[in-house]
């Protein structure tokens, strides 16, 4: 299956940084406690690279085992091998899907309570005001947003698991083995896996700080709206498989 994607179309997340969405200070403080280490995690897992070794045999020693002829990298944590990146994957995402559904719980209520006087409109929106009609819209693409990024864990979740199951079965043979064509094999499926959890792992901390940076505390939405214009321009998230 195609790898999971979120699209966000590029004036819509530049108009976005221009026009942050307000929230309470609690909702505020609530969305950096649960990201804000996610962030950090994944910043660690992207800091990843994979490096061919050139074989390093002492004259003396002929018989010297050659394997494994690459490593995993990263100047931010230690590691050497594909297995240990894995589970930093699965630390990485573990827990994430409740946290983003207990914040999609808080925004949902504190949606309600800040537009529960323009739900009368909304059954007929030829007599709501436009810029109501576009900021409450804001909002619930943001709401749309975090459903979206519960999917995509959830997904990149489930194919890190599916990969590292995998995994196990080539790297045990080829420890019994010690075959060149099972060690080749182990190789080139890590080199897939790390370019397929690396990129997704890369685009996963790319949302997440565009969300945690999509909101502020500093004013209601009610201010906001007497003060600009408010546009539809959440960042619209398009889920393909």
């Amino acid at each position: 299956m195609p790898p999971t994607k979120i699209q966000s179309n590029p004036n819509e997340q530049s108009a976005a940084k221009r026009l942050p969405l307000y929230v309470s200070l609690e909702l505020r403080n609530l969305i950096e406690e649960l990201m804000i280490p996610r962030i950090d995690i994944l910043r660690t897992v992207v800091s990843t690279r994979f490096v061919s070794e050139a074989q390093n045999v002492d004259d003396n020693e002929t018989e010297a085992d050659w394997w494994p002829d690459y490593s995993i990298y990263s100047h931010l944590h230690y590691m050497t091998e594909m297995n240990g990146l894995m589970h930093l994957m699965q630390n990485a995402l573990k827990g994430m899907t409740e946290d983003l559904k207990a914040i999609g719980v808080k925004f949902q209520a504190f949606v309600v309570d800040h537009f529960k006087a323009r739900q009368s409109a909304l059954e007929d929106e030829e007599t709501q005001p436009p810029d109501d009609k576009q900021l409450l819209g804001r909002y619930l693409l943001a709401q749309s947003l975090i459903k979206d990024m519960v999917t995509f864990v959830n997904c990149c979740s489930r194919h890190c698991n599916k990969l590292l199951a995998q995994r196990t079965v080539y790297s045990e043979r080829a420890a019994d083995t010690k075959g060149t064509e099972d060690r080749i094999r182990l190789k080139i499926f890590d080199e897939r896996s790390f370019t397929q959890l690396h990129g997704r792992m890369s685009s996963l901390k790319g949302f997440v700080q565009d969300f945690c940076d999509l909101f502020d505390s500093e004013r209601q939405p009610s201010v906001v709206a007497a003060e600009q214009d408010a546009t539809a321009v959440a960042p619209a998230s398009i889920i393909s498989t």
